[in-house]
């Protein structure tokens, strides 16, 4: 006689029927079968069961990228369609679900109609193509096993050799059809399953499976054999029944967001466990807990709370998954410098020293012969254009020992899980097609398709406290549940249609016999799940939700309605981690003190948390803000005319970059920058005007810039940074264009005028101050010189803060009429001085500005104020604009804070 139990009963009593007449386990879960298994007794799963049973035959399980294909090889034989693996992603739960419903899939093709994806018989028969895909090569898809292995011989369970092994099935709450089936293939004379039922709606499903297994001659067994006094969780399910009064000690607290809320929990979790309460006694509940999972993990992490994720995440969300997924597609791109730099830093690699990744910065190395010029080996990762799959996976199998990926991947649990994973699949691909040639990118293609299908535990394990969701718990029991998300549209989870067949369509096909989920199955199965849950807290049981989630309002889930639980504000955060501590500390002078003395760098923090309090005060500019008051002769320091307009920018960036002697790391430019762009053509135009140094003949012009161009190239100065530029060759017309039509406008050398001398050094004083620098080009004309300065950009540039804050004081031709001229040519007057810019081949218009006599002298006396007083404020002009070119942001923090500080005068 075969039995289900479809009333609650203890542990006790099961572990008592199982011991009594010697039953084989065969559980859901693991959670489950520790809450009736006895004492070092192994336990089977129905899954596993199935794989035996299938394995007898020849038959396996079909890999995540053996299934991909198949649908795909399917897909290609019944539609007409483009993109192939993408329909074959978007249908692979549809075609499961077909495949559990077990129904006879071969409609006649007069029963169409449309549907919003595709048309039902193309969608029916698909089916059909993709089992006989995998059938053909001894595969079976996971959700066909429990069918396929009932159609094999009728054999009951074995243990050994010895009979027929009687069997306790339990934590399958609710037994699909598939499922069903198997258990009645299986189950020989004296088995017992547990099958909750009731007169709720949610029983439906399980009503009409006791009806079919009492068909099968099974007996149900609806009466309790004890009267146990009920725990909390069967209090609530009594309640949830709407049998007995909700019990006053279960509390469902609102958050004010979902970070709030985990904390919270991740707070109260933390407190058990110090209280002695066993994390294995604990557990988190979500309905989604891949939404929750990386907030708690991150936050359990910082609590130092240890938490398993079982949840299933792609390979290709892991550390080693993404690093292999870049390590393919660098080599498929023929190492491009920033996805080849990713791929040798990362630390499963370690490939690159800092001393190594400085100099290959330097170059930026396209390709494996420049890798190899720079200093990084790259040898082993060279390949053939087509090769076996044998030697594609030995390659990487050879990359991953010889890099030590997983010495590096040891120190993470998920990891190392990951690369064994990683290594099975890459023994699948070679057994697969061993003799068969690829290409390169076909089976790069293939391999980040494997990085995409192949799954793993988002947090693995062994302890710690579990996070689940509600089906994983059907038969399991935990002294502390806390339920997360707790709120409506997150439990119960909102009904969606399937895009590929709707809930039209599964009600059309259960009337052809397919026993597939509709809506109101789908509905019963969220209030089922639930009323499970809320039997597996013994002790006790919080619910919690957030009010808002990415600017969405949510309000508390009905069930809490049906529970007459009603939400209520949350206490106090509890200070469960060193970085709440610190962050409270800092409010409290005396909980420093007191913290410190047990937290070495509490001190430090709270030092940088006053710096931060003063940078956003409207306290006076300190040191931290480049008010350093060490005094500098003003007298013993050169001063150029960029320097001077530096200062007039902002004080602070001459501090960081002159005194502090701040920079950017050498880095080579992909693209012609502004400042390798101005080098290069200005050392075009000396060499020009080195060539020409009288009126410019029209015959000449031409072949004068480019032997002018070319010289420039090749200067040692320029040389490296050019060859740096990707496609310079294809790109150096273009500049030479600009060029050209630069010194073949008339405002570059006015008619009567003649080049007098290039890139002249020159030597002064002005008032008080030591000026040092270099004038582009200086010309002769019969009013005097004229002074010229080459602007490769395409506005004029932004002068020095006037009394207002507004760049609009030009220094730089000042200077060089003031100074310049009178030391490089005494007693000749100066009749112009002009940007001329390069790009627009034209003089620019005048500052809007001039520049009064009383500006500069006022300016002087600044520059000389800020050195004597140690005094360089963030004090940049009011619209910020000299920030835009400034490399030293991150430095100065600059922001809305500026406007709350006062520069002294």
């Amino acid at each position: 006689m075969r039995t289900v139990c479809t009333a609650t009963y203890s542990p006790d009593w099961y572990r008592q029927q199982i011991q009594t007449h010697q039953l084989q386990l065969v559980a859901a879960t693991p959670q489950a079968a520790k809450t009736v298994r006895l004492p070092y007794q192994p336990y089977y799963t129905l899954e596993r069961l199935a794989q035996k049973r299938l394995s007898r035959v020849g038959k396996a399980i079909a890999p995540p990228l053996i299934a991909h294909q198949a649908l795909c090889l399917a897909i290609e034989q019944v539609y007409n369609c483009s993109d192939i693996p993408g329909t074959a992603r978007a249908m692979m739960p549809t075609v499961r679900d077909l495949l559990r419903s077990g129904g006879d899939l071969q409609l006649d093709s007069g029963q169409a109609f449309e549907t919003n994806a595709v048309d039902m018989p193309s969608c029916v028969s698909l089916v059909p193509a993709y089992q006989q895909q995998l059938h053909a090569n001894g595969w079976v898809d996971q959700a066909e096993q429990f069918w396929q292995a009932c159609q094999q011989e009728n054999q009951t369970f074995h243990v050994g050799a010895f009979g027929e092994t009687p069997l306790f099935i339990y934590g399958y709450f609710y037994l699909t059809p598939d499922q069903l089936a198997f258990v009645d293939a299986i189950a020989g004379d004296g088995s017992i399953l547990v099958l909750p039922s009731g007169d709720a709606d949610w029983f439906a499903d399980n009503r009409d499976a006791l009806a079919q297994l009492q068909q099968q001659g099974w007996q149900v067994e609806s009466e309790p054999a004890t009267s146990a006094t009920p725990n909390l969780g069967t209090r609530l399910q009594e309640k949830f029944l709407g049998n007995s009064s909700p019990p006053a000690e279960v509390p469902c607290y609102a958050y004010p967001h979902l970070e709030a809320e985990v904390r919270g929990i991740m707070g109260k979790v933390k407190s058990l466990l110090r209280r002695g309460v066993l994390a294995r006694d604990i557990a988190i509940v979500a309905r989604n807990d891949a939404f929750y999972g990386d907030t708690i993990l991150d936050i359990a992490t910082e609590y130092q709370v240890p938490v398993r994720a079982l949840y299933a995440v792609p390979l290709s969300e892991t550390r080693l998954g993404a690093w292999m997924q870049d390590l393919l597609q660098a080599i498929d791109q023929d190492f491009p410098f920033e996805l080849t730099a990713r791929v040798l830093r990362h630390p499963l690699a370690g490939r690159l020293s800092p001393d190594e990744w400085q100099q290959v910065r330097q170059f930026h190395p396209q390709g494996i012969s420049q890798w190899q010029k720079a200093g990084v080996d790259l040898s082993l990762l060279a390949t053939n254009e087509r090769d076996t799959y044998e030697n594609w996976v030995s390659r990487l199998q050879q990359i991953l020992t010889d890099w030590q990926i997983r010495q590096r991947a040891a120190r993470w649990a998920r990891e190392i899980v990951a690369f064994y994973q990683w290594k099975e699949a890459l023994a699948l691909l070679q057994k697969r097609r061993e003799n068969i040639v690829v290409s390169r990118a076909e089976f790069i293609e293939e391999a980040i398709a494997t990085l995409n299908l192949t799954t793993v535990p988002a947090q693995p394990g062994r302890g710690g406290v579990a996070l689940h969701n509600p089906i994983s718990l059907f038969g399991a029991q935990y002294q502390h549940i806390f339920v997360v998300g707790m709120a409506s549209r997150l439990l119960p989870q909102p009904i969606q249609d399937d895009p590929m067949l709707d809930f039209c369509d599964r009600k059309w096909l259960r009337q052809q016999g397919i026993p597939i989920n509709t809506a109101p199955q789908y509905a019963r199965q969220e209030a089922f799940a639930f009323y499970n849950l809320l039997g597996t807290a013994t002790e006790s049981l919080t619910f919690s939700y957030p009010k808002l989630i990415s600017q969405e309002n949510y309000d508390p889930s009905p069930y809490l309605e049906s529970l007459e639980i009603s939400p209520s504000e949350p206490p106090p955060l509890a200070i469960a981690s060193w970085e709440t501590a610190r962050r409270i500390a800092l409010q409290n002078q005396q909980l420093v003190q007191k913290l410190s003395k047990r937290d070495r760098i509490l001190p430090t923090i709270q030092h940088a948390w006053e710096v931060e309090k003063q940078r956003e005060s409207t306290a006076p500019y300190n040191e931290y803000d480049g008010a350093i008051q060490i005094s500098i002769d003003p007298n013993r320091r050169k001063f150029s005319a960029s320097q001077l307009t530096q200062i007039g920018h902002c004080p602070f960036q001459w501090f960081a970059s002159r005194l502090l002697k701040l920079e950017e790391l050498t880095e080579a430019d992909t693209e012609l920058s502004y400042s390798l762009k101005g080098k290069l053509y200005h050392k075009v135009l000396e060499k020009f005007a080195q060539r020409v140094l009288s009126e410019i003949e029209k015959e000449t012009l031409e072949t004068t810039l480019e032997t002018a161009f070319d010289e420039a190239e090749k200067d040692e100065k320029i040389a490296a940074e050019i060859a740096a530029v990707e496609g310079w060759q294809a790109r150096r017309q273009e500049h030479l264009n600009t060029l050209r039509h630069a010194i073949s406008q008339t405002d570059f050398l006015p008619p009567g005028a003649t080049i007098q001398d290039t890139e002249k050094r020159f030597e002064g004083t002005w008032h008080d101050l030591q000026i040092t620098g270099y004038i582009d080009r200086i010309d002769s004309t019969k009013d005097g010189l004229r002074i010229v300065d080459y602007k490769t950009a395409s506005n004029p540039p932004k002068g020095i803060k006037d009394q207002q804050g507004q760049l609009k004081i030009d220094i730089q031709l000042p200077l060089y009429a003031q100074v310049a001229a009178p030391s490089l040519f005494p007693n000749q007057p100066v009749a112009a001085t002009v940007y001329y810019s390069l790009t627009k081949g034209k003089i620019f218009n005048k500052t809007k500005k001039a520049t009064a006599q009383e500006d500069i002298a006022h300016f002087a006396e600044k520059v000389k104020y800020y050195l004597q007083a140690g005094y360089y404020p963030v004090n940049p002009d009011r619209k910020q604009e000299a920030c835009e070119q400034c490399s030293f942001d991150l430095v100065c923090r600059r922001g809305n804070r500026l406007a709350r500080k006062t520069e002294e005068t």
